[in-house]
């Protein structure tokens, strides 16, 4: 599955940008994953890098272990000292640990994704090789047999002109006479994150398409996750998109505002005594006194 449609990653996260206006608006993933705390994610990063350490204690030993040749003017050798170097690095791979292991499963997220999108437009399901990706197949399978979904939409941009967000939806379908929003899943678990995904894109204002042309949102019921599990078993949740959810997920739009554009401007130069340069205090302070 190839990056979303208009959308551009950057250092401060992914943006999407329409072709035709030249508007450019913060994904909701990004929003989401820059607003919202997550506090497990702090233990889980500490968790993995013991792990690591463990795990390939050897190897971690040998890099802190080398050494340096340290040679005289005539090229002999004149003495033997610890590397500086392999140190750092042996810091620098302990420490990135977790985003390995988070970019792996990434990698296996993004090739379901691939495969069910080009199953939901019709083409077969061809078995995968790869046993870390095969199991969600018959997972995948058993949800259409189950429930056999009517695809409307798979992996389309939705945009929110009125707050400023755009987003890529996994799919709409009609299930038990139902028109559903829906988003899979391949982690561990479903995490209560999926709402205010969820609750954003159900309330997109119109669908982006790929040549910038701007289609009416179809008419949602509501909305469900599934989790597709490595065992080829699944779970089909339904999501809390209420108006309660949504303001939820304004509120993180405005924690990432606050880290990503209003903090950097906040703290202005030095001031250099009563006799320094003059300071112009913001006119936000004169109002608000």
């Amino acid at each position: 599955m190839a990056s979303p449609t208009h959308a551009r990653q950057t250092t401060r996260g992914r943006t999407y940008e329409h072709p035709k206006t030249g508007e450019v608006a913060w994904s909701v993933s990004t929003i989401i994953d820059s607003g919202v705390p997550k506090k497990a994610l702090m233990y889980w990063s500490a968790k993995e890098v013991a792990e690591a350490a463990v795990a390939n204690h050897r190897l971690v030993s040998a890099m802190v272990d080398a050494v340096r040749i340290i040679r005289a003017d005539d090229k002999h050798i004149k003495g033997i000292v610890s590397d500086p170097d392999a140190v750092e690095a042996a810091v620098e791979w302990l420490k990135n640990a977790p985003w390995r292991k988070k970019a792996h499963r990434a990698l296996v997220g993004t090739a379901v994704h691939s495969w069910i999108e080009a199953h939901t437009l019709g083409r077969p399901l061809e078995p995968h090789a790869d046993p870390e990706i095969a199991p969600y197949q018959p997972a995948w399978l058993s949800f259409i047999d189950d429930f056999e979904p009517e695809f409307l939409a798979t992996e389309m941009t939705v945009w929110n002109r009125t707050e400023s967000y755009a987003g890529t939806l996994d799919w709409i379908a009609r299930i038990n006479g139902r028109t559903l929003l829906g988003d899979t899943k391949t982690g561990k678990e479903i995490y209560a994150d999926v709402a205010l995904q969820l609750s954003a894109y159900y309330r997109g204002e119109f669908a982006l398409l790929k040549d910038g042309s701007e289609q009416p949102m179809p008419h949602l019921d509501g909305a469900v996750a599934l989790h597709l599990r490595d065992d080829g078993t699944y779970r089909l949740i339904p999501v809390d998109v209420s108006e309660r959810v949504f303001r939820a997920f304004l509120m993180a739009r405005e924690v990432m505002r606050w880290a990503e554009e209003i903090a950097p401007e906040v703290l202005g130069a030095q001031l250099l005594g009563p006799d320094g340069v003059a300071f112009q205090w913001p006119e936000t302070v004169e109002e608000a006194a």
